[in-house]
């Protein structure tokens, strides 16, 4: 499968396609074992979470990638060490999803805590990494973030990213065999993205919309008027209600309610003729021109 397929299969914007170098039409596998291609480590995470890879195998994955950055932190390593392992026990099964919760919450408090320390950044990136780490239990779509968020605290303890991309992306080709990522990729049956429209489509499909809905007025608002003069009418004189039966003038059940009424009044004119020998022909008659 090629990149730009696989990456809009998987509903990633232009703006994520661009950022992560997916819009390019290079088969995937090429782009796995591309060493020069720019972060190269959450692209790989990336591609791997999103083609079903086995859930537990890629928060291992992640994990080991975060607990690499504990080093530069030594005064935070023994509690980050610990909330790793927390979320390393939840795949072997261990640990609950609310121990995973509290670290999460706990992270996230202690990263708070450690922006407002002066030189407290590279402790502050540690405990937003373990956060994003400890939310990949809820979705592995957050792996991808949590290798970002990492090679982050390398870059606040003044190392290189790019380097720590590339460092990231040799462990994760360890730890999730290409083989095993293909085998992935092809049995996902994830539905494919629906081309989006251009803007000239959108304003188009919306005038027209616009158009339909205006002309549904029209239309109520006409049958409407037709209704009201039908129930006018058939309340006066036969002349009136003949002119409404103009071919065309209303629809098949408002031409059977007048051709209803004028057979009563027909009814009614024979009965006075029976009754009154001489009397005047029916009304319907008299309206023959």
């Amino acid at each position: 499968m090629l990149s730009d397929q696989f990456a809009q299969k998987h509903r990633l914007c232009e703006f994520g396609m661009s950022q992560l170098n997916m819009n390019t039409n290079r088969p995937v596998r090429e782009m796995w074992f591309d060493r020069d291609m720019p972060t190269c480590g959450t692209i790989l995470m990336w591609i791997a979470s999103r083609a079903q890879y086995e859930k537990q195998a890629l928060i291992r994955c992640t994990a080991e990638c975060v607990r690499e950055t504990t080093a530069w932190c030594s005064a935070a390593a023994d509690q980050a060490n610990d909330a790793i392992q927390t979320v390393l026990g939840w795949c072997d099964g261990t640990r609950t999803r609310d121990d995973v919760e509290r670290v999460t919450l706990e992270a996230i408090s202690r990263a708070k805590a450690a922006g407002k320390q002066a030189g407290g950044q590279v402790e502050k990136q540690l405990w937003a990494a373990i956060s994003s780490l400890s939310r990949c239990v809820r979705s592995v779509s957050c792996c991808s973030g949590a290798i970002s968020a990492a090679v982050k605290v390398a870059e606040a303890a003044g190392e290189s990213a790019e380097a720590w991309q590339q460092r990231f992306a040799d462990k994760i080709r360890s730890m999730l065999p290409w083989d095993e990522v293909e085998s992935a990729i092809a049995a996902d049956k994830t539905s494919p993205r629906p081309r989006q429209k251009s803007p000239e489509e959108v304003a188009a499909e919306t005038k027209r919309i616009v158009d339909e809905f205006e002309a549904l007025l029209a239309n109520l608002k006409s049958a409407q008027e037709q209704k009201q003069q039908v129930f006018a009418a058939a309340g006066t004189s036969p002349e009136r209600m003949r002119e409404f039966l103009s071919p065309g003038r209303l629809g098949p059940r408002n031409e059977a309610v007048l051709a209803e009424k004028l057979a009563e009044l027909d009814a009614e004119d024979s009965a006075a003729q029976t009754a009154k020998p001489g009397a005047a022909p029916p009304r319907r008659q008299r309206m023959i021109v």
